[in-house]
């Protein structure tokens, strides 16, 4: 399946992107992802690699 910007949903709110608990919040999804049989990915704006958030999606799918 690949995604298209009209097909994202998203959690949160950009601005708080660099907040103090992202690292909590991540390791949270990854914990219910585990336990829910269901996918986890904090994706952003733009990544390390320079990959927006359609593109990290796909990745993810695909791997």
């Amino acid at each position: 399946m690949k995604f298209t910007e009209e097909k994202i949903q998203f959690a949160g709110n950009i601005e708080f992107a660099e907040s103090y608990d992202e690292g909590e919040k991540e390791l949270i999804g990854k914990f219910w992802a585990d336990k829910s049989g269901n996918l986890f990915l904090m994706a952003w704006k733009k990544d390390n690699s320079g990959q927006n958030i359609v593109q990290q999606l796909n990745q993810f799918i695909s791997a």
